[in-house]
């Protein structure tokens, strides 16, 4: 396969992955919120940083592409 068809199929299942998330995201409130993503609020300023939830998106990716192999 060449390369853009590549990327093209890459697109289509984020979208994909993006709309099934948007229609099932009562089922996913935890992820954002595990102990690790750091949250800071105050009056005039929001910092989120996910730092758990990216390890855990990392190590899934980690492990879907090897086995692809």
């Amino acid at each position: 396969m060449e390369l853009y068809k590549y990327i093209i199929f890459l697109g289509l299942l984020l979208i994909l992955i993006g709309f099934l998330l948007f229609i099932f995201n009562y089922n996913f409130y935890w992820f954002g919120n595990l102990y690790g993503d750091f949250k800071y609020e105050s009056k005039n300023l929001n910092i989120y940083f996910p730092l758990t939830s990216m390890v855990l998106v990392s190590f899934f990716y980690f492990i879907i592409f090897n086995s692809c192999e």
